[in-house]
């Protein structure tokens, strides 16, 4: 599933592959999207489709935000690799979730 519209190629994709972060998913995107910015996009690549996301990130309304999910149970780099292909930057960096 995607969500995005979105109206120029963005300088930065930051790319955060999660599975089962729930609460610190939450505040990692946030804290992201907690800008005016508009040169940059956070594309959020979900793995296993059991994982809880919170509902405050399905719902925003944010067109930096991009959002991939799969049912399948992938490794860590093959989730990264799976962000990659959605990213539309000229630049990436991966990051990981924010655990405190």
């Amino acid at each position: 599933m995607m969500y995005h519209i979105y109206m120029s190629k963005p300088v930065i994709s930051f790319i955060v592959p999660s599975r089962g972060a729930g609460v610190f998913l939450e505040h990692t995107i946030k804290n992201l999207l907690d800008t005016s910015d508009s040169r940059y996009e956070v594309v959020l690549s979900l793995n296993n489709g059991n994982q809880r996301v919170p509902k405050s990130i399905l719902n925003l309304s944010d067109s930096r935000l991009r959002v991939s999910s799969t049912n399948e149970n992938l490794s860590m780099s093959s989730n990264w690799y799976r962000g990659l292909l959605y990213a539309k930057g000229e630049w990436v960096a991966m990051l990981e979730v924010t655990m405190e």
